[in-house]
Order: C-alpha cells, then structure tokens, then sequence
C-alpha cells in the first residue's frame, strides 16, 4: 500500500543486483486511475474522518498514493542512467471498486486497457527496439 508505483524500489535492487550496469531499462505498469476532484465548497468543513471516510472515496488515502506514484517518476526521470517507462491511463468507464469482477466491467476493463497500450504505442515500439 505504501509504494503503489515501486519502480525505483526495483531501480534500487537492480543496482545492488547489477552494479556495474551502464543502464537500466524500467517498465512501470500501473493499474489505472480516475481524476476525480473536490471543490473548495465540498471540503472547507471537511474534519478528519471526511477525509478518511470510504463513502467519500478515502480522499487522504487517494492523494498519498498519487503523491508516492508522481514522486517516483519525477525521480527516475531524472536520474541519467535510468530509460523509464510508465504506462498507465484512466479508468473511464470502469468501476474502480477492486472486486468487481463483473462482466460488464471486464468488458470495459478491457477496452480500458485497449486505449491504453494504443496510447502508449510509441513508448512500446521504443521499449521493444532497447532490449
């Protein structure tokens, strides 16, 4: 729950691994996201258990893995002999509740995915031609 993208915990291992590695290559898959925001008039008198509260979409828990996710690329994107990749998107039309393995779901999970990959073609396409 604390590393929810653990790419540079990998980068870190990698380095013990192959230390005299002249470049690591790090692929990055996330499991989607949903941009989801909340208006100053929605929070100002929000207490502690707002912020925290499952009915709410657990918004504290929401921005610390976000937070955790962006600093990770911030920093893997700036080390030098790091070629990073992250491939992730939204969720549009999918539920986000984790169990829901229902049909209907799947098939939006998997047009989900679909945009995806064609969003990171390029990326893909370069992956693929370095290793």
């Amino acid at each position: 729950m604390w590393a929810n993208n653990p790419a540079l915990i990998a980068y870190i291992e990698a380095t013990k691994i192959f230390p005299h590695a002249k470049k690591y290559i790090i692929l990055s898959l996330g499991t989607g996201s949903v941009h989801s925001g909340y208006s100053f008039d929605q929070i100002k008198d929000w207490g502690y258990l707002e912020w925290i509260s499952p009915g709410k979409g657990a918004p504290l828990s929401k921005i610390m893995s976000s937070g955790q996710s962006e600093a990770v690329d911030h920093q893997l994107r700036r080390i030098s002999d790091v070629e990073y990749f992250r491939i992730n998107g939204t969720l549009e039309g999918s539920s986000t509740a984790m169990d829901d393995a229902s049909r209907e779901n799947i098939k939006n999970l998997k047009k989900v995915a679909a945009r995806i990959i064609r969003e990171h073609d390029r990326d893909l396409d370069t992956l693929c031609s370095q290793v």
